[in-house]
This record gives C-alpha cells, sequence and structure tokens, in this order.
C-alpha cells in the first residue's frame, strides 16, 4: 500500500496551506469531565458502595482542583519534577515515620464528607462537555490560514479577516507548560507576518509541533507558477 504522503514519484507530496486553530484554556478541563461520567456510572448504577461515595467526592475533587491549578497556573518541566519531587519526599517521609511509630496527636485530619448525588457528577460533567462542543465550533469560525504566498486570519461568522504577505513571515512554537502539552499536544504559536512590528500569539494550538512544521513547509514552498515566470 502506498504512502499516501507521497506522490508517484516517492517525493513527499508539498503542503500548499495549512488552517492553524486555537482553543481557550477551558479545553484542560476534560479530564474532570471523563471522572465526572465515570463516578455517576458508579454511583447510578449501584456498582460501588454507598460507604465509598465520600472518596469517589474526594477523587472528583482533587481532578477539579488539579484541572483548575492547571488552568490558572504555568507548569514548565522543571516546576513539575520538582513538585512531584515534593510529594515523594513528603511520601517517603511519612512511611518512615509511621515505621518508626512516630505520630503527631497534635495534628488531627478529619476530611469532611464529599460525597454527592451521581445527577451533580453528570451535570458537571455535561456542562464540560458542553462548552468543549461550543469551543470546537468556535474554532472552526476563527483561525488562521497559511500559504506559500499570504497567511489570514478569520475571525469570527460575521467578523472581518486580516491578511498577511507571507514572504519574509517569522514563525516559532512554545510548549511552557508541561501538563497542557501533556493533555492536548498543545502549545502556543506566534507569527511574525511581513511588515508587522508585533506577533501574533496563537493560544493552545492542538499538535502544535505538527502544525508548526507543516508552517514552515508552506512558507518555504515556491508554487510551480511562480518558477515558471
Amino acid at each position: 500500500m502506498s504512502n499516501p504522503n507521497n506522490n508517484e514519484s516517492g517525493k513527499p507530496e508539498e503542503i500548499s496551506r495549512v488552517i492553524v486553530r486555537e482553543y481557550p484554556e477551558t479545553i484542560y478541563f476534560y479530564p474532570t469531565a471523563i471522572v465526572g461520567l465515570i463516578i455517576y456510572f458508579l454511583q447510578a448504577f449501584n456498582i460501588v458502595d454507598p460507604e465509598q461515595y465520600p472518596v469517589l467526592g474526594l477523587v472528583f475533587l482533587c481532578f477539579f482542583t488539579w484541572n483548575f491549578f492547571i488552568v490558572a497556573f504555568e507548569f514548565t518541566l522543571g516546576r513539575t519534577l520538582m513538585l512531584v519531587a515534593l510529594l515523594v519526599i513528603i511520601i517517603l517521609l511519612y512511611i518512615v515515620l509511621k515505621g518508626q511509630g512516630i505520630t503527631f496527636p497534635a495534628i488531627q485530619l478529619s476530611l469532611p464528607d464529599f460525597s454527592a448525588s451521581a445527577e451533580l457528577y453528570l451535570a458537571i460533567s455535561i456542562i464540560i462537555i458542553i462548552h468543549l462542543v461550543v469551543a470546537f465550533i468556535a474554532s472552526r469560525l476563527d483561525y488562521w490560514l497559511f500559504t506559500p504566498t499570504e497567511i489570514y486570519h478569520y475571525r469570527g461568522l460575521f467578523g472581518d479577516s486580516r491578511r498577511f504577505g507571507a514572504q519574509g513571515a517569522k514563525v516559532f512554537k512554545t510548549t511552557p507548560d508541561f501538563f497542557e502539552n501533556l493533555l492536548f499536544l498543545s502549545g502556543d504559536i506566534y507569527v511574525l507576518p511581513e511588515r508587522e512590528e508585533q506577533f501574533f500569539r496563537i493560544k493552545n494550538v492542538f499538535k502544535v509541533s505538527e502544525k508548526e512544521r507543516k508552517i514552515r513547509q508552506v512558507l518555504s514552498y515556491v508554487p510551480d507558477t511562480q518558477l515558471q515566470h
């Protein structure tokens, strides 16, 4: 079977255009929606004992808090490794002290009851899913189009579009957040079109590395019609 990315001569097929779409930060809440749906089915169909509902509620709260921190703060690879190392040290210290019979009676941890109805988990998950669908639709109306000669930015169904020259345009990507890249393979693409003084930022681009590679290929592509002149 032949590779669809290759032409008959065996050379890689030239890419003449590439579309880049921006997504909101809230797309990273999809793990919370998945966990909410799982907990809903566990409770609604009595798969787990009701005594475990507080544990499920705590799990859901932990995922929601984790998602919230991903959206609110930037976790570089260095910061992530430091956080993981700190958690490992705390767990090991607790195990060692507990093995030595050392306790801290002055510190009494009493967790509240985090149990909730199955319908609440379902409602939260549906709200997140609806938002993701809206974000997907919006990304089809507001996007960037790169061609070998021009760069277009289409802004909404009734919004105007901007056009820039592609010759001499500069493009680079950044993937500063470890968790965002892990969850969505995402990052930001910065575009400096011809005769512009500042970069345009395209945030949370899905498969950002692949998109950047295709954009560079498009901007370096010379159509046959130009070669004949």
